[in-house]
């Protein structure tokens, strides 16, 4: 199981390679991005990347504040209902399994 792991942070660690290193202004933004691809899988750093592309395409404030606001309310809402999953396998996790 710890090789799934490995190989989970090998696989983003080459789809951060293959994205848009120009993109790296600063150590900071580097290290950040280097951060990113230990916790998230390949198809999250894209989807990340992708947002990041969006903003950068928008030269109005407002739009750029709306595309923003519109991905805080989507990802509120996948953690909202992941919380709800998390509170169900509790509670039958804690009916079966009385240790």
């Amino acid at each position: 199981m710890a090789e799934s792991g490995a190989n989970t942070t090998l696989e983003s660690a080459l789809c951060v390679g293959t994205m848009d290193s120009g993109r790296h202004n600063n150590a900071n933004e580097k290290a950040n991005a280097d951060d990113n691809a230990l916790v998230l899988t390949c198809d999250q750093l894209q989807q990340v990347d992708d947002f990041r592309n969006q903003l950068l395409g928008r030269t109005d404030d407002a739009d750029k504040f709306h595309l923003c606001a519109e991905k805080r309310d989507k990802l509120l809402g996948h953690d909202t209902r992941l919380r709800i999953l998390i509170a169900a396998y509790d509670d039958v996790m804690s009916a079966a399994c009385r240790e």
